[in-house]
């Protein structure tokens, strides 16, 4: 038998809509979602990571020319 996620799934794009972020548990531990078109969402995810300063941060976005709208600079790596 598969667990049942679809609650869960629920409640946490529930969340996301409504501008907050969400923890997830993967394989290399646990991630930490916000929704990167939301501001308020954004920016409490920032806020909660000034106490974690050596967090990374992994923007996904649908198109390389979203990134831009992101930041002025991007590093080689990204491309």
């Amino acid at each position: 038998d598969k667990p049942d996620f679809r609650e869960d799934i629920s409640k946490s794009v529930e969340s996301l809509r409504n501008g907050n972020f969400v923890h997830c548990n993967s394989d290399c531990g646990w991630l930490v979602a916000c929704d990167a078109t939301n501001a308020t969402s954004v920016s409490k995810l920032l806020k909660w990571t000034e106490n974690y300063p050596t967090s990374d941060v992994v923007l996904l976005v649908d198109s390389t020319a979203r990134l831009q709208s992101y930041t002025n600079e991007l590093p080689e790596i990204v491309w």
